[in-house]
């Protein structure tokens, strides 16, 4: 866990150091075993044919 925090730091500072017209950048890292929309599904926001 601790690597991914520190990817994601270095990930946020070289996107606002490179994209200029960046003023704040939230990089979220996932752990191998919750990669994916499938762990952020929230069924309750399930409604006829359109899926969160």
């Amino acid at each position: 866990m601790e690597r991914g925090r520190t990817i994601a730091q270095e990930v946020r500072q070289q996107l606002l150091h490179h994209v200029h017209y960046l003023s704040n950048a939230v990089i979220h890292v996932d752990p191998v075993t919750e990669s994916g929309q499938a762990h952020y599904r929230i069924s309750e926001h399930e409604h006829d044919d359109f899926k969160s």
